[in-house]
């Protein structure tokens, strides 16, 4: 059991939830209020909550359909304006979350920030960039007849995830892993604007408990609203139903989606567990605010015990609950003050997270898992708003469950089998870098005028270096395995490493896992290139742009950014300012609209349609200008893929590279 002695007293003081007016309340209040399914509203003080209520606004051509993206290319939302151009949405984001782009269909965009739980978009077409996204593309057609847009949570075809420990009111090892549930929310909306259907994909991916667990939620509308309800699972038998498919005997609209988890996981193969829909369908639209945000009001039932119900923290319980459970062993609830589902060190027993999140083995706190998690805690929200992140020194990856995955979000497994690789070059793999390597007794160089990295993809295409003037020298740093360039060797612009491979016209994906350090950022200083010369038509160079005339503001700090020559024209893709530590930069290629992707550690920086076509011809690394222009810094990986790769293929790839080196995405 864990002890937080640093929480111990009464840190954690809830404001109490008061009952909503429905009469006096106006819409433009409600992300104020408390939520009518039970969750608390925004000033209830600190509940645990990774998410925030978002007012969108947006003023722009009518009759369009827009579509709202964050900055990982993620789709919160897809509408149509009013005729007037208008249109007001309610959304539930992630807390970190800064601002959001306004998308249109020829590919366009804008980017606003998140002001005060509001955000707004005002929009004339000289507004609007071009983009390429990897989000779905918008589907103009798929928004008609009863359905006018679409809002999503997490975001289109991506899950959350809830955690219980489901011993309360006792406390339990809080290592959030007795019910694991991955979830994806989609709202259909109608002509007003209100939401019609609500479709919940649900996947059990974690029970490491021994109990029999169920779960539902309670919706803040009456039962009568709801029409119908499809895709819920009773194998337990223990589930009163109304006719119209929700519970009965319940004041709130109560669905249980499934009695008992266990029926639906595969713990030997999470990607086999059972994937549930639930479809809700109203008998006519309902608002937001009768709602209440996504994900509404989540429960698990423990043990096969109906009333005994688990919430999230300032959740208020169904009618169905068990009252004496509060108050009582570790539960400290106060229900007329609405403080609800804390124990005495002012923990929960239940969180929500806004992506997947990868659970801690059994009986490994989540504060010896996430190294952050306390800090959010004592902070009540105000820092580490991403502890539960993916990221380098977040997580104490030895606690960490492997056996877990949903669709669209991918474990640590290798995924390259699966695809068709030209060449893969990998620095853990010592055998391949250490082939030719002349070692010394205190650095190990590679020295003379020919170096050898071995590609482990079969086809023999190994990385060997050419000079005029001293070869360039390489290390390696035996507890990191990675292949580090000893910059101050190069003296003249012949210097760099080749791999000469076919021709390549067809789609490819050309990833590189590097950490960059460059301490005299000067112009355009490439470190990779498809062409002998930058000056050749269809070549392009990735490399780090120091010059303040061609990517603002990157002279303070050198950015990431792409150089490319198209017939006669320089084209310039500049992107974002690289991580202090290691990166995951790709360039994707599609031959069929002959266009360009550049993206770093998960978001897309830019593209490009080219009017001539670009070849893949040779891959020439560490090439530089002059004696004071180079990259200076270690490459751990690279791949290039020839086979075409799908929107889900290319966050399977990136993601298992992120994890494998800890790059944050």
């Amino acid at each position: 059991m864990i002890k937080y002695l640093c929480l111990l007293g009464c840190f954690l003081t809830l404001v109490a939830c008061s009952t909503k007016d429905q009469n006096s309340n106006p819409a433009s209040d409600i992300i104020t209020q408390p939520g009518p399914d039970g969750s608390p509203g925004s000033q209830a003080g600190f509940n645990f909550q990774t998410t925030a209520p978002l007012e969108v606004r947006v003023n722009a051509a009518p009759n369009t359909v827009y579509s709202l993206v964050d900055k990982r290319d993620k789709k919160l939302s897809t509408f149509t304006t009013s005729s007037n151009g208008h249109k007001t949405l309610f959304l539930s984001v992630a807390s970190e979350h800064k601002g959001l782009y306004l998308e249109k269909s020829d590919q366009s965009r804008t980017f606003e920030n998140i002001q005060n739980q509001v955000i707004e978009f005002i929009v004339d077409q000289n507004s609007l960039q071009n983009f390429s996204s990897t989000s779905e593309p918008l589907d103009e057609n798929a928004i008609d007849g009863a359905t006018y847009g679409y809002q999503f949570f997490p975001a289109e075809k991506k899950f959350a995830t809830l955690v219980f420990e489901d011993l309360w009111p006792h406390l339990g090892d809080y290592d959030f892993n007795d019910l694991v549930v991955d979830y994806n929310i989609q709202e259909n909306l109608n002509s007003d604007g209100l939401i019609s259907k609500i479709k919940i994909q649900l996947k059990v991916v974690g029970t490491l408990a021994s109990m029999k667990n169920g779960f539902g939620f309670q919706l803040g509308v009456s039962p009568l609203m709801v029409s119908s309800v499809e895709g819920a699972k009773y194998t337990r038998g223990y589930t009163e139903l109304e006719a119209n498919g929700v519970e009965a005997r319940q004041s709130k609209a109560v669905i249980i989606a499934f009695e008992n988890a266990k029926d639906h996981h595969n713990p030997d193969d999470v990607s086999k567990s059972e994937l549930l829909t639930l479809t809700i369908n109203f008998a006519s639209g309902v608002s937001r605010e009768q709602l209440g945000f996504p994900p509404y009001n989540p429960f698990l039932m423990s043990n096969g015990e109906r009333g005994r119900e688990i919430h999230l923290p300032g959740y208020s319980p169904t009618d169905l609950v068990n009252i004496p459970y509060f108050d009582s062993e570790d539960d400290t609830s106060n229900l007329t003050q609405g403080r609800t589902y804390i124990d005495t060190s002012g923990l929960p027993w239940a969180v929500n997270l806004p992506e997947t999140f990868f659970y801690p083995l059994d009986s490994k706190g989540v504060d010896q898992t996430y190294l952050n998690f306390l800090e959010w805690v004592e902070t009540e929200g105000k820092e580490s708003l991403d502890w539960y992140r993916d990221k380098p020194n977040y997580r104490e990856t030895k606690y960490i469950h492997r056996k877990r995955g949903t669709e669209g979000y991918l474990t640590c497994e290798d995924p390259f089998a699966a695809h068709t690789l030209l060449a893969r070059y990998d620095s853990s793999n010592n055998a391949s870098i250490l082939d030719g390597l002349n070692r010394t007794s205190t650095h190990p160089n590679f020295n003379g005028d020919v170096m050898t990295w071995k590609d482990i993809s079969g086809n023999g295409y190994d990385v060997k270096a050419k000079v005029h003037t001293t070869a360039p020298k390489f290390s390696i740093d035996s507890g990191v395995s990675e292949l580090q360039k000893d910059s101050h060797v190069l003296g003249t612009s012949n210097d760099y490493l080749l791999v000469d491979i076919p021709d390549v016209t067809s789609d490819f994906t050309f990833i590189l896992v590097a950490t960059p350090s460059h301490e005299n950022p000067d112009d355009f200083d490439s470190f990779f290139s498809n062409s002998m010369s930058p000056s050749e038509s269809g070549s392009w160079q990735l490399g780090v742009r120091a010059n303040d005339k061609a990517c603002p503001g990157s002279i303070e700090r050198p950015a990431f950014a792409t150089y490319l020559r198209d017939g006669s024209k320089n084209v310039v893709i500049c992107g974002g300012h690289y991580n202090d530590g290691r990166n995951v930069f790709s360039i994707h290629y599609s031959a069929s609209t002959q266009t360009m992707t550049f993206s770093r550690n998960g978001y897309v920086e830019g593209s490009y349609k080219w009017e001539t076509v670009p070849t893949f011809r040779y891959l020439k690394m560490f090439m530089n200008r002059a004696s004071s222009r180079y990259f200076d810094g270690k490459i751990h990986e690279m791949v290039l893929i020839t086979s075409p790769l799908s929107l889900e293929e290319n966050s399977l790839v990136g993601h298992y590279l992120s994890c494998k080196w800890q790059v944050e995405l």
